[in-house]
């Protein structure tokens, strides 16, 4: 609401100078100025000092313009009001160590001193930016052309510069509480598997990984990885079922480290639970350096929870069978063993 109102007495003095002319468009700009400011103090109380300037600076070279019904008035307000702008921001910042873009959005956004410096003279160029263009359309084009550029093409100017002051502010912006905790969870996790020296579990599968498997950054590709503790969990789990199973869900999938061509890929894996016809069983995926440095280093690279479902030969689920099925009761036994 409150920049609608800001924009108001642009948008009436351009169309009334298109309807009728400079003299009218300058008294409606000043008349919708006046109005435009006292509906601001007594909705919002308190109006900043720059507005005050330029709501002052309108009513001054509106009248002139108005009076001697001459754009050139408002054209150097224009002028003018960038220049001062920028002048008050650098001597501000440089003169006095005062950031006052930070003194604008600092209550409401935290960010590092450089990150207000930068944005500082980010908008301290911006105005020189306007004002140097305002000076080229007013003195080296017509007058229709300086009225479409002040009523559209500063807005137009100001709204770019706006996104892209939004968009650098994102990248300093400090991580919300929920993203910090994800995170902190995340490194606890991944602090947890570094200090295991021993992977959990049987060895259920070992290969090697080859550059026919790399993605575009020279690293072994998350899929394949995946497909190989999909298998090496599928073993573990025929084994318990006496037959074919398939896999029906994938929880926890947690890449905790880049693996590398020439790296010794080890698959590990522990059976958690045992339904009807499912089982879970808990992979890791165990690396040993063998080609680059550190050599014998050894270390988990992802881990996950893999959920098969014991079938047929028509691919209906069936009962694990449970009686003279030694590797069920192993997999029972290891259950809840660290």
């Amino acid at each position: 609401m409150k920049q609608l109102l800001e924009f108001i007495p642009l948008i009436l003095f351009f169309v009334v100078y298109k309807l009728v002319g400079i003299r009218e468009a300058a008294i409606t700009l000043v008349l919708a100025t006046i109005v435009q400011f006292i509906i601001l103090k007594l909705k919002y109380g308190k109006i900043e000092t720059q507005q005050k300037f330029v709501a002052g600076a309108v009513v001054f070279f509106g009248t002139l313009t108005a009076y001697f019904n001459d754009l050139e008035f408002l054209k150097w307000k224009v002028t003018i009001i960038y220049a001062l702008f920028a002048l008050v921001l650098l001597i501000a910042q440089f003169g006095f160590k005062k950031l006052l873009i930070q003194q604008l959005l600092g209550k409401e956004i935290a960010l590092p001193e450089q990150v207000w410096k930068n944005l500082n003279l980010g908008w301290s160029g911006f105005f020189i930016l306007c004002m140097l263009i305002n000076i080229y359309i007013s003195q080296y084009l017509s007058d229709d052309i300086w009225v479409d550029f002040k009523s559209f093409g500063i807005i137009s100017m100001t709204f770019v510069a706006t996104i892209i002051t939004g968009l650098y502010i994102y990248r300093y912006l400090p991580k919300s509480e929920q993203e910090q905790k994800r995170n902190n969870l995340m490194s606890n996790q991944l602090v947890g598997t570094q200090t295991r020296q021993q992977p959990q579990g049987t060895l259920l599968l070992r290969t090697l990984a080859m550059p026919s498997d790399t993605n575009a950054n020279g690293d072994i590709f998350g899929g394949w990885i995946m497909s190989q503790m999909d298998m090496g969990g599928a073993i573990l789990a025929k084994e318990i079922a006496h037959g074919r199973v398939v896999t029906v869900a994938v929880e926890s999938m947690n890449f905790i480290r880049p693996v590398t061509v020439g790296d010794v890929v080890c698959c590990y894996g522990k059976c958690l639970h045992v339904g009807r016809s499912s089982i879970k069983v808990k992979v890791e995926v165990w690396v040993k350096k063998v080609a680059s440095e550190p050599i014998g280093e050894r270390y988990c690279v992802t881990e996950a929870q893999f959920t098969f479902v014991a079938v047929d030969p028509k691919g209906k689920s069936r009962t694990i069978p449970r009686e003279n099925n030694h590797e069920l009761e192993a997999a029972l036994a290891h259950i809840n063993t660290p």
